[in-house]
């Protein structure tokens, strides 16, 4: 059992490094989607929805879309290339921050336990 945060380094378990990646992981996808709020953010997969639906056929119903680009003064087709956009490059970096997460706990899967900290510290640079 660890009982304090050097102890914890000093002599990590595989539990703890997991634990870990999935903290530096979570910190670096919570990265990217600043500047925006949370509440803006819980919007981002009807924003997706919508264009996604606009692009198929642009008739379609965008009930948030529509009375974002009517508040913005700007064409919905503006805003739906803008959506697009950022969505394929937050998903582009998130990709990246997962992959080099899933990286991390195979390296850990495949670690000896004299292993742990040469691992734990890499990851804490990540």
């Amino acid at each position: 059992m660890i009982k304090n945060a050097k102890e914890a380094f000093e002599n990590p378990t595989a539990e703890y490094i997991a634990k870990t990646i999935r903290v530096k992981g979570e910190d670096k996808l919570l990265t990217i989607q600043n500047p925006y709020t949370d509440a803006e953010a819980k919007t981002w997969d009807q924003q997706l929805a919508e264009a996604t639906a606009f692009l198929a056929d642009n008739n379609a119903a965008t009930p948030l879309i529509t009375a974002m680009a009517t508040a913005r003064s700007i064409a919905k087709a503006e805003l739906v290339t803008k959506i697009m956009g950022n969505a394929n490059a937050f998903r582009g970096a998130a990709g990246i921050i997962l992959g080099q997460q899933q990286k991390f706990l195979d390296d850990l899967k495949a670690a000896t336990q004299e292993q742990y900290k040469d691992l734990l510290n890499i990851i804490i640079s990540w």
